[in-house]
Formats: C-alpha cells, structure tokens, sequence
C-alpha cells in the first residue's frame, strides 16, 4: 500500500507539500497540484482518515444538515456543498432534521439526536425551521465552526448567509397583479414553518400594497411534496371564485399543481397563472416552462463551503456574513403571450 512519503518521491514535492495538499488541494500552485494528484493517480494513493485524525485532530468530514430531502432545493444545494467540499478535501456527510413536535405543535430541537453526527470538523445548518436549532448545536459543539444560511440577517453567528425570500414572494406576487391576477390563490409548507412564514409576509404585502384580498379558501399548507400541488389544484378548482393566478412556495408544489390542470384540461396559464418559488433545474424543463423566484443556490452552497474552510484553515475568530437576493424568472406558465 502506498504511503505519502511514495507519492512525495514520485511527484518530485516534499512530504509537507504533499500534506498541505492533501489539507487543502487549492492552497499549492496549480503545478503542484497537477504532479501530486498525477503521482496519487499512479500509485492508487489513498489517505488515511484515521491516521490525518490522530495527527492533526481532524477527520475531514463536513456535515450538513437540512430540514428535509423531499425538496428537490436541498438536493441541489448539498450536490453544490459537496462538490465545493471535496475541491478542499472534505467530505460532506448530509444528515436531516428529524420533525419533532411537542403538544403545542412546536420543534423541540432538544430531542434533536445530535449525538448521531459523527466526529466532524464542521457543519453546515441550510435553513433550518426551528429558531433554536443552532444555539442547541453550538451549545453541544462548542469548538466546531457553523455556517448557517438563514432568511434572519439579525442571527449571532459567525458565518450567517443570508437570501431575502420575503423580498423574493413579494416581487412575484407583484407580477401577478400587475399582469392583471386580482385572485390569487397561494400555495405552501405547514404553518409553523418559519420559512414559510417570511415568504407568505411577501405575498400579503403585494396584496394589501394593492388593495386585493387575501382569501383563505384559497390558501393551502402541507408538506414538501408534488401532492401538496395537486391536492391545493383540486381545492382551488372547487372554490368560488377560482383564482386565476397561483403563487407557490416551491417549484414542486407548482409542478403538482399543473399536473392536475392537465389531467382536468385546465389551461396553463390561459385559466390559471402559475409561479413556483427555487428554480430547481425542473421548473425550466416542465411543460409549460414555470416561472419561478430564482434562487443563487449553487453560488450559496459554495459560499458556505469557502466560508467554513476559510474559518477551519485561517481564521477561527473570523465573521462572514452575505446577502443574496432572489430574482424572478418569467417562463411560459405566466406568459402573457399564452393567454391573449
């Protein structure tokens, strides 16, 4: 079995380089890279996790953790992470949230099996519906950096990335109205969710800013799920009035949604508008393409994955903070074009 001192020979660098290689790929010039990852290739050179943790106090593993799997959003954020992860040499371990509720319907984040990550060097928290979620795990992982990414620019953290979905809802609702829609229905995650709760501040504020109503009938809240789309599409469609436009929380409840128009021959968008809320790769490839709140969720992913490292390998007292804007992106299933 080859050692590191062979892939040192063989690339003509010395163990120290091949190590601070091994740390970290992108801290050595790109030539360096390009022999010691040649020599590795050759030698069929793996490192040992057991032995880099006994010398150095680190396992290189980065756990992420999220609220669910059924939103295809997260997929695409941990695929970001973990590519970004590996460009450092970490591995990313995903471990989700599990719902746990006490009778007053509230996440007991105390319950929460933090015992179960394995020995990491750091974690990623991607937006976590429960407020004391984060204080939980910096109380049990005191020497451990956390990156969080949030929708609160007011969280006391030392890597907080922050994406105004507040902003991002209410932009879309906007459209809505101004293309015409003065029923809308609305689509989202259950009610104690605190992300749910920013963006529906979003859409209210659209509706009052233009005198239009807000109609309970036409609300529905469930879990992250193309059901949760279909389910509301047959409500709303038995409702009096009928929106005519549909605003959703996630690209997937906008996909169940015109799954049941198409099943029932409802027009999409000529009898019901609709926005989805992500932008997963999906939302553009769907017939009609959906319009969406874009978010930068490759750009976010890797932000957090610098941060952290930048934290683990240069500065443990450092603070890093980012905003990050969503934009609305105008596809078939709200096109004017479509509905004349």
């Amino acid at each position: 079995m080859a050692t590191i001192k062979d892939v040192a020979k063989l690339s003509g660098y010395s163990v120290a380089a091949v190590s601070k290689y091994l740390k970290n790929p992108t801290s050595v010039r790109a030539t360096t890279k390009e022999q010691i990852e040649k020599a590795i290739c050759e030698l069929d050179y793996c490192p040992s996790t057991q032995a880099r943790a006994l010398r150095s106090g680190k396992t290189g593993m980065i756990s992420i953790i999220s609220p669910n799997i059924t939103n295809p959003f997260f997929a695409e954020l941990f695929t970001a992470i973990q590519q970004k992860a590996s460009e450092y040499g970490y591995t990313a371990l995903l471990q989700t949230i599990p719902d746990i509720r006490n009778e007053q319907n509230s996440v007991v984040s105390r319950s929460f099996a933090v015992s179960s990550i394995q020995r990491v060097d750091g974690i990623i928290v991607c937006f976590p519906d429960d407020e004391t979620l984060v204080q939980h795990l910096r109380e049990q992982w005191k020497n451990v950096p956390i990156a969080l990414m949030s929708w609160d620019e007011e969280k006391e953290i030392p890597i907080n990335l922050v994406v105004n979905v507040e902003l991002g809802m209410y932009e879309a609702a906007k459209y809505l109205i101004e293309i015409g829609h003065q029923v809308i229905g609305y689509i989202g995650a259950p009610g104690n969710s605190i992300t749910s709760e920013q963006k529906q501040k979003g859409f209210v504020h659209a509706m009052e800013e233009a005198g239009l109503s807000v109609l309970p009938e036409l609300r529905y809240h469930a879990s992250y799920s193309l059901e949760t789309g279909y389910q509301a599409a047959q409500k709303f469609h038995r409702s009096s009035p009928r929106p005519t436009a549909v605003l959703t929380e996630a690209d997937i409840f906008a996909i169940g949604f015109i799954k049941y128009c198409h099943k029932n021959n409802i027009a999409i968008p000529g009898e019901a508008a609709v926005v989805g809320f992500d932008d997963i790769p999906m939302a553009a490839m769907y017939h009609p393409p959906i319009s969406t709140v874009q978010l930068p969720i490759r750009e976010i992913g890797e932000k957090a994955m610098e941060s952290l490292c930048h934290v683990l390998q240069n500065d443990s007292h450092a603070r890093i903070t980012a905003s990050y804007t969503p934009r609305l992106i105008v596809r078939d299933s709200t096109s004017l074009a479509d509905t004349e």
